[in-house]
């Protein structure tokens, strides 16, 4: 027998799923990141920061090189420089473990140019 307690958590329960149905209906969407494929060019220039960015026992180098700081400055001023993203948001595009810590810490241990802008 359903009591009125029951009918009333019922129908409280459908105002609340239906109100944050709502709410996620209203959020827009976030920006889409270009396809993998379209990042290839940019992750390959992006090799010279291997060395840094990769987890043990692959890491082979405590700094950033200055190569690896240039094209990490170049992916800044490129129209793919949002392809970085994929190194922290999919660390097995490049088939071996990534230290995201360390690619998130470009911006503090590369210098970057006065004409350098994010895009």
């Amino acid at each position: 027998m359903i009591t009125t307690m029951t009918l009333q958590l019922v129908v409280l329960a459908l105002g609340i799923t239906s109100m944050l149905l709502l709410i996620v209906a209203a959020l827009p969407p976030p920006p889409p990141l270009p396809p993998a494929s379209s990042c290839t060019d940019e992750l390959v220039l992006f090799s010279p920061c291997l060395p840094y960015v990769l987890s043990p026992p692959n890491n082979l180098s405590n700094t950033a090189s200055v190569s690896c700081c240039d094209a990490f400055s170049s992916a800044l001023n490129s129209n793919n420089g949002v392809c970085l993203c994929y190194l922290v948001r999919q660390p097995s595009i490049l088939r071996f473990p990534v230290n995201n810590t360390r690619v998130l810490s470009f911006s503090s241990v590369c210098p970057i140019g006065e004409d350098t802008t994010v895009p």
